[in-house]
């Protein structure tokens, strides 16, 4: 480990991280106090348009909890759907303040045969994910 970890770009992704790695089974033995993008996925599997609120209610308070101030959006981008929609695109963007500093978010999720397996960071001027 490296220790509690101060440099914000450092911190979301390790909170991001966090949300991707946890198994479903975790959530379920802990009541819902740790978040899972593999339980929001199978929650949302027959219904992908709402995906992006639960993602959003468990980000928002995955980021309150280390961030003085956040503004974050999770979409769903339909347009990388393929036929039988599970296989997709996810973007988290927005903004976090620490000490009255702002940092920008950009993340874009891979979601491929309903499991997650990547994370891109489009916001360091890499106009492929733009």
């Amino acid at each position: 480990g490296s220790g509690f970890i101060h440099e914000p770009s450092l911190k979301t992704d390790a909170i991001l991280a966090s949300y991707a790695a946890t198994q479903y089974s975790q959530t379920t033995h802990y009541r819902d106090l740790i978040s899972s993008l593999s339980k929001d996925i199978q929650l949302c599997s027959q219904q992908w348009d709402k995906l992006p609120e639960f993602m959003q209610i468990r980000l928002d308070r995955q980021f309150t909890a280390y961030f003085d101030q956040v503004d974050i959006e999770v979409t769903l981008d339909e347009d990388s759907m393929n036929q039988d929609t599970s296989t997709f695109k996810i973007f988290i963007t927005g903004r976090v303040v620490q000490d009255g500093q702002a940092y920008d978010l950009s993340k874009m999720l891979q979601i491929n045969n309903s499991k997650f397996t990547s994370v891109t960071d489009f916001g360091l001027g890499n106009s492929q994910y733009a």
